[in-house]
């Protein structure tokens, strides 16, 4: 399924520069001033889909904006100022940060291409000490 939706866009863009010589950009020419590492940064973070639970992960290395859901890192490239696309990567799919605001915190919507999107916000990952997290988890019986 997912090649032939590719198929029908090269087939489509092939047909837009027969009829308009080339006047169309396609996505791979687009040019964007580059986003600061500032501007990355206030984008990364922990983010959760309230209603399944999922985490996913975005942060700024060198320059690059980088998302890991569930064990995975891809590479974003921004599309203009908010929305980005995973790259490379087989499928379509978008990315669009939606900074915070008086009443709400910042939000990533993903679009699969292949569901609904899905809103993640921010969260606040526990990061709790040993001392914590043994006493959270009390005696198990297990000798260290």
């Amino acid at each position: 399924m997912q090649s032939g939706r590719r198929e029908s866009r090269k087939r489509v863009k092939a047909l837009a520069d027969l009829y308009l010589g080339g006047a169309m950009q396609g996505k791979e020419e687009l040019s964007i001033t580059p986003l600061t590492a500032d501007q990355l940064h206030t984008m990364a973070g922990t983010y959760q889909d309230p209603t399944r639970g999922d985490v996913w992960r975005f942060s700024e290395s060198h320059g690059k904006l980088l998302v890991d859901f569930d064990g995975v890192l891809l590479e974003l490239r921004a599309v203009n100022a908010r929305e980005f696309e995973p790259t490379p990567y087989p499928m379509e799919a978008g990315f669009k940060f939606e900074p915070a605001q008086p009443h709400s915190v910042r939000k990533w919507i993903i679009d699969t291409g292949f569901q609904l999107p899905i809103t993640v916000q921010q969260i606040d990952e526990a990061n709790p000490s040993l001392t914590a997290l043994a006493a959270y988890a009390g005696n198990t019986g297990v000798m260290s």
